[in-house]
């Protein structure tokens, strides 16, 4: 067999170690590590049912399916909007004083609606992400997430399996600090956006269930600090250090936060091997793209986080407990020039596409809710004709098999 170092000069990642036989698929299986999909395809989540903990429903997947017209997307904006419709104007009659936005409610149904039938799909862990356009404003995200958590609840969803998903920004924390403070009525929160030791470390202090951090940006991060986007082995590699330095901490100090990778690279069988390199995150969020081809993509190595002399000392070396929120959950003051600034360059250009995502969101759901009130608001309209469309819609549709009981341990419970 020929070495990658050979076959593939052009690749970030080499491998100079001895190579496996095994699929990036068995690595992940052996640490036990859970894998999770970033798709708002129910094929996809049910073809790929024996791989699959869980779902991971991303702005970005929902925008691109509404600009491409996907009519499994489109149903589901459709439902939602009905039911908001259908409740504004039973309200409207009965209350003609009533305020109500039903663009705002109907956004909110449409993740609902398009969660829950993922979850049916695949249960396990849901994560649902909320406007990240308020990511400056923690009572606005505590609302939605509030919101969010007893819709989703209402739709025969757990506590355990509801994971809300919002920027790890300073006020994100602080939001995230009200919503584990609230006893039975607890809910998981994931941070995603999470770029260092310390920013990961913070997150775990303000009570999040889990994090995300999402690969790629920090791996380029560094390759453009470095001057240097080919590394001879993985272990070399800055951001790979970066990563497994958190992993290692989270271990080393037994932190029950759980820990996601997402957003690997995804450009060769070379690219893939970053998921091997990383399978000890306790979840991977893998693209559709990649989960077709973790079965068949040979892991090269998969050195586990004690493997790396570098990292276990840095691990060993921060301070735990952190103790880096202030009385006001702020963090970043407390943190090196150095570590601010790989925040700002990683998370800003991420929100703006992310409220771009929303954007679009937003304006697909506006158009369906204007639709609906000028079909309902028309002489031929009757509820008997709006039920017989949701019933074709809905034969469109693909049947989920019944749910099982399988529910990955990715909330901050102990496995």
């Amino acid at each position: 067999m020929s070495s990658p170092a050979t076959t593939e000069r052009a690749d970030p990642i080499k491998c100079t170690r001895p190579v496996t036989d095994r699929s990036v698929e068995d690595v992940l299986r052996q640490k036990a590590t859970a894998v999770l999909v970033d798709s708002v395809n129910s094929q996809t989540l049910l073809y790929h049912g024996d791989v699959l903990h869980g779902s991971y429903l991303s702005l970005e997947a929902i925008a691109c399916a509404l600009k491409t017209d996907d009519q499994e997307v489109l149903y589901h904006a459709w439902v939602a909007t009905h039911k908001i419709v259908n409740r504004y104007q039973r309200l409207k009659a009965q209350h003609p004083s009533i305020q109500f936005n039903p663009v705002t409610l109907a956004l909110n149904q449409f993740f609902v609606e398009i969660g829950a039938n993922e979850f049916d799909a695949s249960p396990g862990p849901h994560i649902t992400y909320i406007d990240p356009r308020k990511h400056c404003n923690a009572e606005a995200l505590v609302a939605e997430a509030q919101r969010r958590f007893h819709l989703l609840k209402q739709r025969n969803l757990s506590e355990e399996e509801i994971l809300i998903s919002m920027p790890a920004t300073e006020e994100a924390l602080k939001a995230t600090r009200i919503l584990c403070k609230q006893g039975d009525g607890r809910i998981n929160v994931n941070l995603f956006l999470v770029s260092s030791l310390l920013h990961a470390a913070a997150c775990a202090e303000a009570g999040a269930s889990t994090i995300t951090i999402h690969v790629r940006p920090i791996l380029e991060w560094f390759e453009r600090r470095q001057g240097k986007r080919v590394f001879s082995d993985a272990l070399e590699h800055p951001g790979v250090q970066s990563i497994q330095s958190i992993l290692a901490y989270f271990k080393t100090n037994k932190i029950k936060t759980r820990i996601i990778g997402k957003e690997f690279r995804k450009a060769s069988a070379a690219i893939m091997a970053e998921i091997a390199v990383l399978a000890d995150f306790d979840a991977v969020c893998v693209s559709e793209y990649q989960l077709d081809r973790l079965k068949w993509n040979i892991a090269r190595y998969d050195p586990s986080i004690d493997s790396y002399p570098t990292v276990v000392l840095r691990s060993k070396q921060a301070r735990y407990p952190p103790n880096i929120l202030d009385q006001d959950d702020r963090f970043m003051k407390n943190l090196s020039p150095e570590s601010r600034g790989m925040i700002r360059d990683i998370m800003s250009p991420a929100l703006e596409r992310l409220s771009e995502d929303m954007d679009t969101i937003e304006a697909a759901i506006v158009r369906e809710v204007k639709k609906q009130f000028r079909a309902t608001s028309s002489p031929g309209a009757s509820p008997t004709k709006n039920k017989e469309q949701v019933a074709r819609r809905h034969k469109s549709q693909p049947q989920s098999p019944e749910r099982s009981q399988k529910v990955q341990p990715l909330a901050g419970s102990d496995p």
